[in-house]
């Protein structure tokens, strides 16, 4: 690779992280990451484009109407949520207070064509909104596709995933905050559904379907949901819409018990785990040239100083700062917090880095720190995710 290219990979790299981190700063803007709240919030889970906004304005009450080219859209055209010809709307989390107790919520849903990192921020901001409510309630949403299992399989694949073991599932289908809402299905359809899940539930796929199967879910999890399907008809009618709300609004408001405790961990596709790494890779090589600059620059201020003692305790103090090798689940406190106070408090000021103080949100709200541990969950090295002063430690 000429160095032409490395230049343009690495500026291509950059433009990714900073658009990373926009949108981490953009979807968590609504979220307090720093208070749970003591309410349940009712998700509703699933891929761009199959009706999760659409079931929220029925949830909510509000009436859909057909239009002139067979979508639905709520009468008051400027409230509605609903993405149109195929486009998503929802970017942020929209929350209706059906009580004092009880969200629900529209999130943004995965597997957005529009988005470079779709696979990979809305699945974050899930996780965050999961971690800041007591209770939750999901409803995983599927737009019921002939000829093509992967509709649900993805979905499912995905929600399952968010588990950290089969009793944290368990204790949610026993709980009864689980469900699956099928939408623009036919009553003919959802029996092919059903016979789907029951091959799946049997394992009847044969070895060569089953080498084929992206998206892996247990049969434990198919049959558990099996038992609570709802469905929501193509173009559904007033009295459609009304008696959908009210089937879910029970499901919602069945007595819980509201002492258990979920942890949720994050769930993405293989897709994202490989944009994941490349964006920390990315971030840690921008840590491991500005450090180097830091230091150097810092070596250079306490060589202008003329008193020896001065500039001899500086480095020794410097020298108990700086590690051989600083792994990036440490650079929150090593950088942010050590060096930089440290330089504050020598005025030293610009020896700190521009760069660095654009990625200080991803590290002080534990995104970085989030984001490694999923991937130590996958069994991802984290060896390659640190940046090494050794040289630099040597001259100092």
């Amino acid at each position: 690779m000429d160095q032409g290219q490395k230049e343009k990979e690495s500026q291509s790299d950059e433009q990714l992280i900073d658009k990373f981190k926009e949108q981490m700063e953009f979807y968590l803007k609504e979220i307090n990451l720093n208070q749970k709240k003591e309410k349940t919030a009712v998700i509703l889970f699933g891929k761009t484009r199959v009706g999760k906004s659409t079931i929220y304005h029925i949830l909510k009450g509000d009436e859909l109407a057909e239009t002139k080219t067979e979508t639905l859209e709520v009468k008051t055209v400027e409230e509605s949520l609903i993405g149109q010809k195929g486009d998503s709307m929802t970017k942020t989390p929209n929350i209706y207070s059906l009580s004092q107790e009880i969200d629900i919520i529209d999130t943004p849903g995965f597997d957005d064509n529009q988005n470079r990192l779709d696979d990979l921020t809305p699945q974050i901001q899930l996780l965050e909104l999961l971690k800041s409510y007591k209770n939750i309630i999901l409803l995983i949403v599927i737009h019921f596709q002939m000829n093509n299992r992967e509709c649900y399989r993805q979905p499912l694949f995905l929600a399952e995933n968010l588990f950290n073991s089969k009793e944290e599932i368990n204790t949610m289908f026993n709980n009864n905050r689980i469900c699956l809402i099928v939408n623009q299905i036919k009553d003919w359809q959802l029996n092919m559904l059903n016979e789907w899940l029951v091959k799946e539930i049997n394992q009847e796929d044969n070895p060569i379907q089953k080498a084929n199967i992206a998206y892996s879910v247990s049969k434990e999890f198919y049959q558990r949901l099996k038992n609570i399907i709802f469905d929501l008809q193509i173009l559904p009618e007033k009295h459609q819409q009304e008696q959908f709300k009210n089937n879910i609004h029970d499901f919602i408001k069945q007595n819980r018990d509201h002492e258990i405790s979920i942890n949720f961990k994050l769930s993405i596709t293989e897709q994202a785990v490989l944009q994941l790494q490349k964006i920390l890779i990315g971030i840690r090589d921008i840590f491991q040239v500005e450090i180097d600059q830091s230091i150097t620059k810092f070596i250079q201020k306490t060589q202008e100083l003329d008193e020896l003692q001065k500039k001899r305790d500086q480095l020794m103090q410097f020298c108990q700062i700086i590690d051989y090798d600083i792994p990036m689940l440490f650079l929150n406190k090593f950088y942010y917090q050590d060096l930089t106070k440290y330089y504050t408090a020598l005025k030293y000021e610009e020896c700190k880095s521009t760069k660095l103080e654009e990625l200080r949100y991803l590290f002080e709200q534990n995104i970085i720190e989030n984001l490694l541990q999923c991937l130590k969950e996958i069994q991802i090295d984290l060896r390659q995710f640190k940046i090494s002063n050794k040289n630099k430690k040597q001259e100092v």
